[in-house]
Order: C-alpha cells, then sequence, then structure tokens
C-alpha cells in the first residue's frame, strides 16, 4: 500500500477561483496593471522594505537585480569583477552572474545551515571581489550580522536570494530586508503561490527605478517623476516608446496578482502551519542515528526538510521511498560545480568544498507544506525514519 507524501500541494480555494473568475468575467485588463501594483505594495510591506518589483519568477527577480546593480551608476561593478556564492542554490542564483560576464567565486557551506559558511569568505576575497550574492536556503537565513560586518570591512555590496525563504527571519529581522537587494518567489511549490512569481526588493530608489525600466523592455513609460535614469523631458507620446536601458520583458499577468493578493491574506498562517510541521519533522528525527539534519531553527520559515545519511545508501533509500509514493528530491543543486552549465562560465573555488560534496553525495530532501501534516503525512515519516534505521 502506498503512503502519498508530495513535495507540494495546491494551497487555492475558492477565494482566488472567484478572484480569477471576477477578473475574467469584468473583461479587465489582463496584462501587467494595477493589481500587480497593489500586489507589490503588500509584498513591500509584508517585508519591511520600500520597493518591490514583481516579476514573473523568483529567477527573473535575480535577473533584474544583478542587472540593477551593473548598469547603476553608484555601484563599481563591471564585467570580470568578482562575485562570492555559495557552493549550493538554485541554479538561477548564478545565472544571471554568468551573463553579466561576472566571475563566480564558490564558498563552501555550513553543513549545520546549509548556507554560505562566513568563517571561509575573507580567506577567499581577492583584489578584484566586488559582491557576495548571499542566498537563504530551504527557509533558513544567513548570518548577516557576520557578512554585513565583511561587506563594510572590504567594501563589497550584498545580494540576497530569498527566493526559498519568505517571512524567514534573522534576529527578528526579516531576511529579505538584508542586502542592497533581495529576491523572493512565488512559484507553486513555494510559501505562497501566484503560479509563477517572483519579487525584487530594495530601499534604494534609483536601483528600484532601474528594475522597473529592466522589467519592461528597457523603456521610461514606468519611471517616477524624479527618476535620475530620465535626462531629459519626454512628451507622453514620446515616452510611451522611449528606451534607456537593454530591458526584458518579465512582467507577471493580473491574473498571477489577483491570486496573490488572496495567498498573502494566508501566508503568516501557511508559515505558522510550517513550523507546526517543522516541530513534529525535528522531534521525530532527533534521535535517528543513522541521519543527520540541518539544526532547528525557529525563525526559519521551512520551505522543506533535509536528511543527510551517514551511510552512502541514498540511491536505495530513495527507490524504496518512491515506491511507497513518498517524493524526494537533491538538496537543491546538490555541488553547483558538478552542474555543466558552468562550462558556460568563469569561476574560481575559493575554499574547501568538502560540506557541498556530502550534501551531493548523501542529501535527501523531503516536503513541507503550508497545510497542516494529517495522519498520512506522519505516517510516511515515520516510514521514512524506519527505512533508513533499517538500511
Amino acid at each position: 500500500m502506498k503512503i502519498p507524501f508530495k513535495l507540494s500541494e495546491d494551497t487555492f480555494d475558492k477565494k482566488e477561483v472567484n478572484a480569477v473568475k471576477n477578473i475574467l468575467n469584468n473583461n479587465e485588463k489582463l496584462t501587467y496593471g494595477r493589481y500587480v501594483k497593489k500586489l507589490e505594495k503588500k509584498i513591500a510591506l509584508l517585508n519591511n522594505r520600500k520597493y518591490c518589483v514583481m516579476t514573473n519568477s523568483g529567477s527573473s527577480a535575480n535577473l533584474i537585480g544583478v542587472a540593477s546593480i551593473f548598469y547603476s551608476q553608484k555601484f563599481d561593478l563591471k564585467m570580470g569583477d568578482e562575485v562570492i556564492v555559495p557552493s549550493l542554490s538554485w541554479s538561477t542564483t548564478y545565472s544571471p552572474l554568468i551573463q553579466f560576464n561576472l566571475k563566480l567565486v564558490f564558498v563552501d557551506i555550513n553543513i549545520n545551515s546549509l548556507n554560505l559558511d562566513e568563517d571561509l569568505i575573507e580567506k577567499s576575497i581577492s583584489k578584484k571581489t566586488k559582491a557576495i550574492f548571499a542566498v537563504n536556503i530551504l527557509g533558513k537565513s544567513n548570518n548577516f550580522q557576520k557578512l554585513n560586518k565583511i561587506c563594510k570591512k572590504y567594501n563589497l555590496i550584498l545580494m540576497v536570494d530569498n527566493c526559498e525563504s519568505f517571512l524567514s527571519k534573522y534576529r527578528n529581522q526579516i531576511s529579505a530586508k538584508y542586502g542592497v537587494f533581495s529576491t523572493l518567489s512565488s512559484f507553486f511549490s513555494h510559501h505562497f503561490s501566484t503560479i509563477e512569481g517572483g519579487y525584487f526588493l530594495t530601499d534604494d530608489f534609483n536601483i528600484y527605478c532601474t528594475a522597473l525600466s529592466l522589467r519592461s523592455h528597457g523603456w521610461i513609460r514606468e519611471q517616477p517623476k524624479n527618476s535620475k535614469l530620465i535626462k531629459k523631458k519626454y512628451s507622453n507620446f514620446e515616452r510611451s516608446y522611449k528606451f534607456i536601458l537593454p530591458g526584458y520583458n518579465l512582467r507577471p499577468t493580473e491574473i498571477n496578482a489577483v491570486i496573490g493578493l488572496e495567498q498573502v491574506k494566508k501566508v503568516k498562517k501557511f508559515i505558522e502551519n510550517r513550523k507546526k510541521n517543522a516541530k513534529y519533522f525535528y522531534e521525530l528525527f532527533k534521535d535517528c542515528k543513522n541521519v543527520n539534519i540541518i539544526e532547528y531553527d525557529n525563525e526559519s520559515s521551512h520551505f522543506a526538510f533535509v536528511i543527510i545519511l551517514k551511510k552512502n545508501i541514498r540511491n536505495k533509500i530513495v527507490n524504496l521511498l518512491s515506491k511507497k509514493g513518498i517524493e524526494t528530491r537533491p538538496i537543491v543543486s546538490g555541488n553547483i560545480l558538478n552542474n555543466e552549465m558552468l562550462k558556460y562560465s568563469k569561476y574560481r573555488i575559493g575554499s574547501k568544498i568538502d560540506n557541498v560534496k556530502v550534501v551531493e553525495k548523501k542529501g535527501i530532501m523531503i516536503g513541507n507544506r503550508s497545510n497542516l501534516f494529517n495522519n498520512i503525512d506522519r505516517e510516511a515519516l515515520i516510514y521514512i525514519k524506519k527505512t533508513i534505521e533499517t538500511n
């Protein structure tokens, strides 16, 4: 008999369905418009940021984030400069850096948090190092006290990929508040869902203006009146199709936004449920001798759960769980250095990378969810534990 346990689940109900029906039935504009702007304000407020630019994905938010720094006169970031990155993350943390011909400097992770090992960063810095792109992995925040100290000492730009850690905190401060910019995702499997969606967050007005332009073709149409990007006056006719940056089209739709406006009403409850599920998971696995689990953090938003096997039996365990209907995944990218995408990049390895190699070979990720675990979910977790203990 199978015990179904999925990585994620749909959290929509009639409110989301009705919101979509209403916008369709009322014959309203469906491309980017007023509902997106309304959701941007709510996301900025939730994350204690001044400005938010919604995009079609968290990956796109990373792209306009890196691009905004690159095109900004305030930050001296240019092709060939180095950016310190963790050796574990999603591919599109790295892709924008590669696309702007920046050199990646890989640093190992802390095995207890899966985030950048801050104690290895300083030894990885060279004269060409200009930035750190920190990633809050699976709901767990970096040690921003250490990161900010390093950035101040070496005059580095701090960028934060917070796509897996919506409403997580570090020392009671929202994680997305850190960095010159931070990014979020509302993809289906994340803490709240707009089907597809992402968010660029900043407190810097000029970076915000740059991101607005980059999101929509590089044009000036949406620029605030006091934007420094516009050097001369244009008529309303000219503003429609006047381009100042080599931008993209990364806009979300109003359908994504109206779903998001319903989802954000529930998101704090979703996070609360995830934390309750996490307490059950950690209590269950605390005495499991054949695994290591990352340290419990009450300020985490618990995107998913990590199991690191002590024995080299991952394939066997994954196959046994799959036969029972229990979904598993590698822990994010595993060791990103083992992915062929890097053949298109310039990089160096700034530190030992022993911990990410362990994650690559022995790590398993299982899902958390925004609804409370039920009896079947608990049965599945008990089965996972017993399967590991008996093999």
